[in-house]
């Protein structure tokens, strides 16, 4: 079982989040004024928010480097900021040909900056370089995401064009194409270094083979709508999607059987991330970003033949408001390895309207009661008429 705890939370729309270290970065809109969007830092030793600078409306995307020291951030007009975090000093800004939206960065290793544009180019930016060095290829639609693997100087990058690209970044050639999805690929994730994840509007999770044969392992699952982040647990073990359906689902590489599924209620996500030490999760939505802890416990050995596991646990932020969460956990009871489940999953639907016009992003849902635990109850076959409908069915 897993328990949840909120620990903290920034009002604003949002739509990255990076761990980097012990400090949350995350990309951060107001509902007040969306002209003025800004970078905030959440410190997790302090426990202290810090809004580290605003960069207003023409703002796309940004991603800090490994330490946290730099980052890099993505305008509409082409152009790339590099920013020293805590001192707000900015050089000279670097410019893509064609001035086209920058829809992604990443910072590399080595201070090796790689964009992806809205035309569907692939832009490489060598240390102190204000001008292109090199242009990795192109895609059919725009460059959501991308990926360095600096182990095997590979660069991956998920497009509209429902296809992967996987390039050479020493020589700039591409080395294979990935296809399986049937809609666009809106994020992507290494696995080790011979896996990739990816997430999609078709609504799947899909695992690929990265090493060798370049291709689609198996589908790890789907949602009811479509899949907007993906990201992996330091271990390898398990990988992280968020959707639109109002989810956070986790799913076991190595086990189909094995997955947890997370409950927000109110809006939709955008982004999610896990820390290093996999303590911490966060989840960038229309509303807020919140940071959770994340424990697990072990659930006993249940040795009735059919049991019902509905646990319910109510998040309290700092303030006095309080959310609800259910997690739904359904890992294997004692040493059964071929456990199923059947999830009763939420409606289908187009994602929730935009939060700043004002109209309610989903009906109004009942709060969950407020259990401090789970509960285990065996059901009664006996007794078609009982009122219990449990969440989630296991059958061993």
């Amino acid at each position: 079982m897993l328990i949840l705890t909120q620990v903290a939370e920034s009002k604003g729309l949002c739509n990255q989040v990076y761990f980097r270290g012990s400090m949350l970065f995350a990309q951060r809109r107001m509902f007040q004024n969306e002209a003025l969007t800004s970078v905030v830092c959440y410190e997790m030793n302090s426990g202290r928010w810090e809004h580290l600078l605003t960069v207003g409306d023409l703002m796309t995307c940004f991603c800090p480097n490994d330490d946290g020291t730099k980052m890099c951030i993505g305008k509409l007009n082409g152009e790339i900021d590099i920013i020293n975090v805590g001192s707000d000093r900015r050089t000279k800004p670097l410019k893509t040909p064609g001035s086209f939206a920058i829809t992604c960065v990443l910072m590399c290793a080595g201070e090796v900056i790689l964009a992806g544009t809205k035309d569907g180019l692939i832009y490489k930016f060598e240390k102190n370089q204000t001008i292109v060095s090199a242009v990795l290829g192109k895609h059919a639609g725009d460059i959501n995401k991308l990926v360095y693997d600096a182990a095997r100087e590979m660069v991956y990058s998920a497009s509209e064009d429902m296809t992967i690209g996987v390039w050479n970044a020493r020589t700039l050639e591409k080395v294979a194409t990935l296809c399986g999805h049937e809609g666009s690929v809106k994020s992507i994730a290494l696995v080790g270094s011979t896996k990739l994840v990816s997430g999609g509007a078709d609504r799947k999770v899909v695992l690929w083979d990265v090493d060798k044969q370049y291709k689609k392992l198996r589908t790890l699952g789907e949602h009811d709508n479509v899949v907007t982040s993906v990201c992996v647990t330091a271990n390898n073990n398990y990988v992280l999607s968020s959707s639109f359906d109002y989810l956070v689902r986790m799913w076991s590489v190595g086990n189909t059987r094995v997955s947890y599924l997370l409950h927000e209620q109110k809006f939709v996500i955008r982004d999610v991330a896990v820390s290093r030490c996999e303590k911490f999760m966060a989840i960038a939505t229309w509303e807020a970003i919140r940071i959770v802890n994340v424990t697990f416990v072990p659930v006993p050995c249940v040795p009735a033949p059919r049991i019902s596991v509905n646990p319910q646990i109510t998040v309290t932020p700092g303030d006095s408001k309080k959310r609800s969460v259910e997690v739904i956990d359904f890992i294997h009871a004692g040493n059964n390895n071929n456990a199923s489940a059947e999830i009763k999953k939420p409606r289908r639907g187009r994602p929730p309207k935009y939060p700043s016009t004002g109209a309610a992003v989903n009906p109004p849902t009942p709060a969950l009661p407020e259990v401090g635990g789970y509960s285990i109850a065996e059901e009664d076959e006996d007794d078609e008429e009982d009122d219990y409908k449990p969440t989630a069915n296991i059958y061993l």
